[in-house]
């Protein structure tokens, strides 16, 4: 059963993620996605379907910091005498 753009876009977007480009030919076709973050890759579906992931939130590594600093626990030493 060949895909067709509709259920190429329906896919990526049930993943969070969006299909930037119009058409869609075939698995080996570069077509442009963003990322749930916002980034702009090229990947071809079938490079998609098998990673899901996207390079610039992947190095990122702060990317899944909390916004919120811990709570400390007991006291901090403020000077030494």
């Amino acid at each position: 059963m060949a895909l067709k753009y509709e259920n190429v876009k329906e896919e990526i977007e049930q993943e969070g993620w969006k299909l930037i480009s119009d058409s869609y030919k075939n698995l080996q076709t570069q077509m442009e996605f963003e990322c749930p973050n916002g980034h702009s890759n090229f990947y071809t579906f079938d490079y998609w379907r098998k990673h899901r992931n996207c390079p610039v939130c992947q190095e990122n590594k702060y990317i899944k910091i909390n916004d919120r600093a811990p709570k400390k626990k007991g006291f901090r030493v403020l000077a030494f005498d």
